[in-house]
């Protein structure tokens, strides 16, 4: 039994099955390592995650949804599955609209209208329950056609050019109040293009000299 389990541990095909089971285990051993390794650092990666300086996060949680703070500028830690960031960007971003509307006189104009934005920062979560992260698509069609519509009506068509500033004022003390009960901020509201119909148009432009002429005549009987 001795000579023949030597004979056979000398034979070639013996040693070499010895060694591709040796090589086996070595790669078993050496793959387990290397896939414990990856799943510890793919884990890893997915519980930190990092917020910048002009962003903040909300967490929402399977369990007590929505959290009530909102994450603050560095790395933060959720727990997989059980936890998701959602991101917010809170700089002032531009937005612009237009809209075709009646005026006082019932002269159809069209405005165009620009604006910046940012959610406030402390209702983020709010934010989140009730609109969604693509807030701005949600609020803005909605409240600036309403706040074009209710504005536009107090005033004659010459007006909204003659006396554009005052237009302006309105149109942004409105798109503030209304934009707050959404805890959003609005700032730099500025009317990018107005236009009426082509014969009003030229109307319209004579009244303005007309008004330029008057001011440069109080202007000279100032300085006499």
């Amino acid at each position: 039994f001795i000579k023949k389990t030597a004979k056979k541990a000398a034979s070639p095909s013996f040693r070499e099955e010895i060694m591709r089971k040796a090589a086996f285990k070595i790669a078993f051993k050496l793959a387990y390592a290397v896939a414990t390794g990856a799943g510890a650092f793919a884990l890893q990666y997915s519980c930190i995650y990092e917020v910048d300086d002009d962003k903040r996060a909300v967490i929402y949680d399977r369990y007590r949804g929505v959290l009530g703070e909102t994450v603050g500028e560095g790395y933060h830690i959720v727990v997989p599955w059980l936890q998701e960031y959602i991101m917010f960007d809170t700089r002032y971003t531009p937005h612009t609209f237009s809209i075709v509307v009646r005026t006082k006189d019932l002269q159809i104009v069209e405005l165009i209208v620009t604006f910046l934005s940012r959610p406030k920062v402390s209702q983020l979560s709010t934010i989140y329950q009730t609109l969604g992260p693509p807030y701005n698509k949600v609020v803005f069609p909605s409240i600036g056609d309403e706040v074009m519509k209710t504005t536009v009506v107090e005033f004659h068509a010459d007006e909204l050019v003659i006396d554009s500033p005052r237009v302006l004022s309105i149109i942004r003390e409105k798109m503030n109040t209304r934009a707050k009960d959404f805890n959003i901020v609005i700032d730099n509201v500025a009317m990018l293009h107005i236009s009426f119909k082509d014969k009003f148009h030229k109307a319209v432009e004579g009244k303005m000299v007309e008004q330029q002429e008057v001011e440069r005549s109080k202007l000279l009987i100032a300085k006499a």
